[in-house]
């Protein structure tokens, strides 16, 4: 999911769904990806990573989860119940 809402709370860029088990092998593939901070400036380890805008690898980063995503890499997205029911 990509924000760009321009708000300074430091959440513009691209979120990524997927489960907390992906993690470790994810970030080998995009080391750019990180938890974020909530509006309290405390920092949330969902099952989502976050690549920030300003990152200095955002470009190449973004492209590499493009890839993955063409390529159906099982590591990215994360069914809900109500998906599945679909």
């Amino acid at each position: 999911m990509l924000r760009k809402k321009g708000k300074g709370d430091g959440l513009d860029g691209i979120f990524v769904a997927t489960l907390k088990a992906h993690h470790q092998t994810l970030l080998k593939d995009v080391p750019a990806l990180k938890n974020f901070n909530l509006d309290t400036g405390e920092q949330y380890e969902s099952h989502w990573k976050f690549l920030h805008e300003d990152d200095n690898a955002f470009e190449k980063s973004a492209i590499k989860i493009c890839e993955l995503i063409l390529h159906r890499d099982h590591r990215l997205g994360k069914a809900t119940k109500g998906a599945a029911a679909l």
